[in-house]
């Protein structure tokens, strides 16, 4: 049994007379709000408070659901069709034609959805323990999934021909479920503008896509007058631009009640705007939820924080609720927060492969022992059902709340939010101790439950799913306790802690003993994808999107569009590929080749290279003569002092090289750094956050950052960092 909460909207229990007759009637509660509480100020903005209900239900499902499932080729379909050499290009061109003759209009025109059934799909989620469901109500490609006021392209007049948001509210509210609202709009008028180019080589160069069609203006946008084709928020939106994205957000939050809202960034738009308008709607939001709801706002509003001057949105903190975008927080943050994450890839995908019910199950825990809530995307197929496999893993984390959950729902952080392999959280006087592993000595210590010096006890512990109380002993390293003989579930298991004055425990301790623990790079490690090619591979990059490149055992390199390989002619020993698509090989000539819009051409002037890599700025870096290190500038080698058995290309202009004796040194402004550690022999850096992933001599896989390392699982004879749109990936070959 689950113990929802009530979320249908708040209804009127006075009912009217009517000739002496008292009739029964329920109707939505609104409040005719004299003057509106909030205004689009930061000042006013800061009188916002997390609602209470977003703070007990820790746990929300999400559909991310829209015609990129089509295809099956990712979320950002739209705007990489229009992107030749892409692989979603390569996909589109190959699966459906020219961009020039067939658009994403079409794609559009193939969606049909004539399996959705949102009643059946609510069920699972509220099985699966969900407390509110949340739906995309637009992406970045211009295209409303509702009946709406401001865009004719929509899901009513298109496509499936369906209300979807509708759809979902309507079965959400009979759930009992809180209901949300997400929009991505707010990045369409410079991500969508790749619509208006056309190819640059090959038979169709110079032929305008069909984004160039005046008449088709609606869906693809007018031509920024700047040529801004910015996947982050536009550089400068055009007020008329912004004006129309205000009043979409307007219209479904009116029509639809949402009781959290969020959009893909932080607070719209960069520019002259300077987030004015991100708050004037934020404002409308919240005066809308207290107009709907007896005077209280029951509406979250979330926000991201990264960290850019307003490139991806503004961040003020106090204004709205954070959230993290596949990522979470190491520390406990007393204000309620989200990480929203999904169980695949964004939207369905033909190729997609599932995180498993144990890595989600103990991301919820993680994150709830540190006050946040777990939002997780489930998206449909194209016909609008769930695949076997994203059922049969929502019944495996059902199975695991039907015991567990009362160690999630109504639960409050505790004064610290566990260690290593344990979680605590507390509810109601007791505190909940999970531990994500079960011991084969069938014993375990609790380190931060030390009464020494304290008016604490312990009185009664149960273990959730098992018949009877746990032995246990307090002790001065911690409350020691033994486990059953029988499981009672197969992940994360939860001991429910009953006795008094927990709050006096001194932890002080305790705390400075985990300052130094390297958290960080945990979950950073956890939260990016992960790609594994066997052992007869050579060498493996990331380019553009994530698009996999590597070195074939036949020593020929290969691309990887979805499941399948292209393999090319060129062959090397050695592969390094930037987000801007370009690709370098260290071929078996010695010689350094370069693959640029689709055209090779060789870089001469260093012999005897045996690994390359190339920065964002394009700048190529090698590793030639055994370990000295050269970089082309215009043409030109220039040797660098120093040197190292690989080299790999990160954020800005950071350079990592293992160095003698396989130290990791940074190079930065013409001078190396030593970072420590030993025995590296390959690596790569995050092109996002700077990460480094090493591989050592006898295999070992490791992280580092910030002088932080942590040894990751699995052996690797070569290792690869990137990312696809906002997520990080990190690949390997296997030993």
């Amino acid at each position: 049994m689950f113990c929802f909460i009530n979320t249908l909207k708040k209804y009127s229990t006075v009912a009217p007379l009517v000739s002496g007759i008292l009739l029964p009637f329920y109707s939505n509660a609104e409040t005719e709000l004299t003057e509106p509480k909030f205004e689009p100020t930061l000042e006013s903005l800061e009188q916002y408070e997390c609602p209470e209900w977003f703070r007990d239900a820790k746990f929300g499902i999400w559909s991310c659901w829209n015609a990129y499932t089509v295809p099956g080729n990712g979320d950002w379909y739209a705007r990489g069709m229009y992107e030749q050499g892409t692989s979603h290009y390569n996909y589109h061109v190959k699966n459906y034609g020219h961009p020039s003759e067939f658009g994403y209009k079409d794609i559009l025109h193939l969606w049909r959805g004539e399996k959705f059934n949102p009643k059946e799909q609510i069920e699972l989620f509220k099985q699966a323990g969900a407390k509110y469901f949340v739906v995309m109500a637009n992406h970045h490609d211009n295209f409303d999934l509702w009946d709406s006021k401001h865009q004719k392209w929509n899901s009513v007049n298109y496509g499936p021909k369906i209300d979807i948001v509708a759809e979902w509210q309507k079965v959400t509210l009979e759930a009992g479920l809180r209901f949300g609202i997400t929009s991505h709009l707010e990045r369409t008028w410079s991500w969508f503008q790749t619509n208006k180019g056309f190819d640059k080589t090959g038979p169709y160069a110079g032929v305008p896509y069909d984004g160039n069609d005046p008449a088709y203006e609606d869906l693809y946008l007018k031509p920024d007058p700047n040529g801004d084709t910015n996947r982050a928020h536009p550089v400068n939106a055009p007020v008329e631009w912004r004006e129309h994205w205000l009043d979409r957000c307007k219209d479904v939050i009116e029509k639809y009640d949402p009781d959290m809202f969020y959009v893909d960034g932080g607070v719209p738009f960069y520019g002259d705007d300077k987030g004015q308008t991100g708050l004037r709607m934020i404002a409308f939001l919240y005066n809308h939820s207290m107009k709907m709801n007896d005077g209280q706002n029951e509406a979250v509003m979330c926000i991201k924080n990264w960290k850019n001057e307003g490139k991806w949105g503004y961040y003020w903190p106090g204004i709205a609720t954070l959230d993290l975008e596949r990522h979470r927080l190491d520390y406990i943050d007393p204000e309620p927060w989200q990480t929203d994450t999904s169980i695949g890839d964004w939207t369905w995908n033909r190729n997609t492969t599932y995180r498993s019910a144990e890595n989600i199950i103990v991301e919820l825990v993680d994150i709830v022992s540190k006050n946040g809530n777990l939002l997780l995307n489930v998206s449909p197929r194209d016909d609008g059902s769930l695949d076997d496999a994203a059922v049969a893993l929502l019944e495996e984390i059902g199975d695991w709340m039907a015991i567990n959950s009362e160690s999630i729902y109504d639960t409050r952080y505790w004064k610290v939010w566990g260690a290593d392999q344990l979680r605590v959280v507390q509810k109601d006087g007791d505190l909940y101790v999970t531990t994500f592993v079960w011991p084969e000595e069938r014993t375990m210590t609790i380190p931060f439950l030390i009464t020494e010096n304290s008016s604490a006890k312990f009185s009664k512990i149960e273990l959730l799913g098992h018949e009877g109380e746990i032995d246990f002993q307090s002790t001065a390293e911690g409350l020691v306790i033994d486990f059953p003989a029988e499981r009672p579930c197969d992940h994360a298991w939860v001991f429910k802690i009953s006795g008094e004055n927990f709050d006096t425990i001194d932890l002080e301790a305790f705390k400075k003993s985990y300052e130094s623990s390297p958290q960080k790079i945990k979950i950073w490690a956890e939260v990016s994808k992960k790609v594994e090619l066997p052992a007869d591979y050579k060498a493996i990059t990331f380019a553009k999107n994530g698009q996999l490149w590597a070195i074939n055992a036949d020593n020929h390199v290969v691309s990887r569009d979805g499941s399948e390989f292209t393999v090319l002619d060129q062959q090397g020993v050695d592969i390094g590929g930037n987000q801007q698509g370009i690709i370098v090989v260290a071929g078996l000539d010695g010689l350094v080749h370069l693959l640029k819009d689709e055209k090779w051409q060789t870089l001469e002037g260093l012999t005897d290279v045996t690994r390359v890599d190339i920065a964002e700025s394009g700048k190529v870096w090698a590793v030639y003569n055994e370990s000295k290190i050269a970089f082309n500038k215009d043409g030109k080698w220039k040797t660098i002092s120093g040197g190292g058995t690989d080299v790999a290309c990160g954020p800005g202009n950071m350079i990592a090289a293992p160095g003698s004796g396989g130290v990791l040194y940074f190079y930065q402004g013409e001078k190396w750094s030593k970072q420590g550690g030993s025995g590296a022999i390959r690596l790569d850096v995050s092109p996002k956050t700077g990460h480094t992933v090493v591989a050592n001599k006898v295999n070992n896989i490791y992280a580092y950052h910030r002088g932080k390392w942590m040894k990751l699982p699995g052996k690797a004879t070569d290792v690869a960092c990137g990312k696809v749109n906002d997520d990080e990936i990190i690949g390997w070959i296997a030993e």
